[in-house]
């Protein structure tokens, strides 16, 4: 059964699944199926981005930069309703399985399947490049979105014997060397899927703008406003379904990203390609339109 205090974060996950599924299946629409190379790209760039911010802030604090490190200290809380097992975790290797993922069964019960696989394929392998300077192995026997499959199997390994002396001493505590770990802490749930949301939207329109041109911005700027016709009787509903009124406060509770763009400092470092200005125009003022909010 659902905690009442984890609905909104449930909520947040849906918005970016929703934010993801929509732009890559304007992109689609406009651009053929070349644009699923553009989206596996963007996922790259996406993840990447990740394991370098990620690794950066974990050597900031302090911390060895291995697996048990990287999987503890993550970006982004789990979503409370994946169901996971970890096989094993260690500093050198992570196997688990997840048996249930609502962004998996998001897409595909929209009937997108394939863009889900794009981004799954993609993700933990550029995420893995990013933080151990490509040093990681990892494995994917099994996916959600993938139709052969009823779970997700994720094989990682980052092994001593491939880096390099300086490479070690960052990762890794000498052998038989007391004392505990440092593990950074994990961002709170709402400031992970905030910067997910604009990260995946900017990469997205980046990759579309450099293969497309003019058509990838107006491919991406059309999703996003598909993105809000759907999204306002979703919230709408789940405010209802909370007894709650969809206002400002529930949408700072229950949707990952600020209506107004400038008051959000991450955009700073996300400006290019217009990127603020034309989420601003085409996703969050028609969100409020629609939603009647000033």
């Amino acid at each position: 059964m659902d905690n009442i205090h984890e609905i909104p974060l449930q909520n947040q996950q849906d918005c970016w699944a929703m934010l993801y599924m929509h732009l890559c299946a304007s992109m689609v629409e406009y651009c053929g199926q070349r644009a699923k190379g553009a989206i596996r790209e963007a996922v790259r760039r996406l993840s990447e981005d990740r394991g370098r911010t990620l690794r950066e802030s974990h050597l900031a604090a302090g911390a060895k930069t291995n697996l048990k490190t990287l999987y503890g200290g993550f970006d982004c809380l789990p979503d409370p309703r994946v169901r996971q097992t970890i096989l094993a975790e260690t500093d050198q290797v992570r196997l688990w399985e997840v048996y249930t993922c609502p962004v998996a069964d998001l897409w595909v019960k929209a009937g997108h399947r394939d863009l889900g696989l794009c981004y799954c394929e993609e993700y933990q392998h550029a995420l893995l490049k990013a933080y151990t300077g490509g040093k990681a192995q990892v494995n994917l026997s099994a996916l959600l979105t993938c139709d052969r499959d009823n779970h997700c199997r994720f094989s990682v390994y980052y092994r001593r014997a491939n880096l390099s002396d300086a490479q070690l001493k960052e990762s890794f505590s000498e052998p038989g060397q007391s004392g505990s770990e440092v593990v950074p802490t994990s961002p709170s749930f709402r400031d992970g899927l905030n910067a997910l949301s604009i990260k995946t939207y900017y990469y997205l329109l980046e990759v579309a703008e450099e293969r497309f041109g003019k058509d990838g911005v107006v491919a991406v700027t059309a999703g996003l406003r598909e993105l809000a016709a759907a999204l306002a009787p979703v919230l709408k509903t789940h405010a209802d379904d909370t007894l709650n009124t969809c206002d400002r406060d529930f949408l700072r509770e229950n949707f990952p990203l600020a209506l107004e763009t400038d008051s959000e400092s991450l955009w700073a470092q996300y400006s290019g390609h217009n990127a603020p200005l034309l989420l601003q125009v085409n996703l969050l003022d028609r969100l409020k339109k629609a939603l009647g909010l000033s």
